[in-house]
């Protein structure tokens, strides 16, 4: 829900069914992958740099498909660190990763209030279904909306 927003057949929900991923408006950073030590931090500061440039300011979060994670701890051709190291100063609110996204797929966020939030819609409820057999099941649910106020404080990775 939270990268490619809600999916519901039949046009029977109200939500904008866009996530970080795929909504409209969002900034683009073409890459031609992490492959080469530096490009990582090359394409970073790009999406930071067009974050800045639509008015979208610190603080700004990463996250990444593991296999790109993965690439991002590997020695900086200059200066003896962890290319993660230098991305994680640019990222005041974390570099994380996610099996969900696919191996190409990554994104930056500008993280403030004003930029987007999550909507709680119902807070958890817990209801008792009754006995079954020896079983007392039960259903918990509750029910939360992304909302993206500028989606110009988004960027994603591209693979050209």
């Amino acid at each position: 829900m939270i990268f490619t927003g809600c999916a519901h057949e039949g046009g029977e929900c109200e939500c904008p069914g866009q996530g970080l991923l795929n909504v409209d408006g969002r900034n683009e950073v073409e890459t031609a992958g992490w492959d080469a030590p530096g490009s990582a931090f090359a394409d970073a500061v790009s999406a930071t740099e067009k974050l800045i440039s639509a008015g979208c300011y610190e603080p700004y979060a990463m996250v990444v498909s593991p296999a790109m994670y993965a690439k991002l701890h590997r020695m900086m051709a200059h200066g003896g660190r962890l290319e993660i190291t230098f991305i994680k100063e640019l990222m005041a609110d974390g570099v994380y990763q996610s099996p969900v996204l696919k191996p190409n797929e990554g994104i930056v966020v500008a993280t403030g209030l004003g930029n987007l939030d999550l909507v709680i819609g119902q807070d958890l409820i817990t209801a008792y279904l009754g006995v079954d057999g020896m079983d007392h099941p039960f259903r918990v649910f509750e029910t939360v909306l992304l909302r993206i106020k500028r989606p110009e404080a988004i960027c994603t990775f591209s693979v050209s």
